[in-house]
């Protein structure tokens, strides 16, 4: 849809049945900081060695983001998980009045405050996660296929997001062959997406502006890394005020391959001066999150219009439900930062 806007990870051990007291769970974090990251040793068997009675050594910690700033750990029985706010149906839509509901992360991924200590930097992505844009293109899609006497079903809408030009033309030609030109669709698209914006129906997504605040207050660099080509997405940022946000704005015209690809967030860390694996990416789209995951940088996914996947929550970091919740989860790690500029 993108057409319209023209490093190993450690491993998270699982930690084994039964219950927990306060001594085993100490001795037991004990036991997982001596061991090498690298060789994934599972904690039962750490339990055993350490010679921790057998049936008391099941804890999972909770994070709860709405919460301190640093997230309450609390012992419950089960999975590893993590909050992530507004519950959704079964057809992947925001519930806004439900409760909070616990997305498991997988064991291979690692602990949010663990990985948010060593972040020096985050890369956002645009369409989607930052601004509404992708609601409003696939409304733009559908009134260009109603213009131009075709039918477009919201499945190809979906493949589309976070695609660009390129791909979106490859899955048009797929589908239809020869019946419709895709240049002809993405010009009908565009101004039908544009006269959207013009009527002022583009909007920041909620916590946008509330995070990337707190971003600047602590001097944290943030780069933005989109598939959209450069003039439109400045053209979105500048009418959404937040073209001054960013220390670097790289676009599909920076780099040979657009996601899920890399090439977006690689470039987007050089022109940080920062490595993949100290950046935190921020994505709504499946193939934004492949792309971050590629380039070895933790991501957090932050559905729009795709609900996550298995395939998403297993190279996600977390998935949240809006942007409030990253700026929860980063509070910590932004308080350190801003102390550290104050000193400077």
């Amino acid at each position: 849809m993108d057409a319209l806007h023209a490093a190993p990870r450690r491993q998270r051990h699982a930690l084994p049945a039964g219950g927990c007291d306060g001594g085993s769970t100490r001795a037991l974090r004990r036991g997982l900081r001596r061991q090498p990251r690298a060789t994934g040793r599972p904690v039962a068997r750490i339990a055993r060695d350490l010679r921790l009675p057998p049936g008391r050594c099941r804890n999972s910690l909770r994070l709860e983001t709405g919460g301190s700033a640093r997230g309450r750990a609390r012992r419950k029985g089960g999975c590893r998980s993590l909050h992530v706010g507004r519950a959704r149906s079964a057809g992947g839509r925001v519930n806004s009045g439900a409760s909070d509901r616990a997305v498991t992360q997988p064991d291979s991924s690692p602990a949010v405050p663990e990985v948010l200590r060593g972040i020096r930097a985050v890369v956002f992505d645009m369409d989607g996660l930052l601004l509404n844009t992708e609601r409003l293109a696939r409304k733009a899609l559908h009134l260009a296929a109603t213009e131009l006497e075709i039918e477009v079903d919201d499945d190809l809408c979906a493949a589309m997001i976070g695609v660009p030009t390129d791909g979106c033309r490859r899955l048009l030609l797929d589908r239809y062959g020869t019946a419709m030109s895709p240049d002809a669709f993405f010009a009908a698209s565009a101004r039908h997406l544009h006269a959207q914006i013009d009527a002022g129906e583009m909007r920041l997504q909620p916590g946008a502006h509330e995070l990337l605040e707190a971003l600047r207050q602590a001097r944290f660099p943030r780069a933005l890394a989109t598939s959209s080509a450069r003039q439109k997405a400045m053209h979105h940022l500048q009418r959404a005020g937040i073209v001054n946000c960013f220390d670097a704005i790289v676009t599909r015209d920076n780099v040979a391959r657009g996601k899920p690809h890399p090439d977006l967030f690689l470039h987007a860390a050089q022109r940080l001066n920062t490595a993949p694996q100290r950046c935190l990416a921020l994505e709504d789209s499946y193939n934004g999150v492949r792309a971050a995951h590629a380039a070895g940088m933790p991501v957090m996914m932050v559905p729009d219009l795709l609900s996550a996947t298995q395939e998403m929550h297993d190279k996600s970091l977390a998935v949240v439900s809006n942007l409030h919740q990253v700026r929860k989860l980063m509070a910590d790690r932004l308080a350190r930062a801003a102390r550290s500029a104050a000193q400077t």
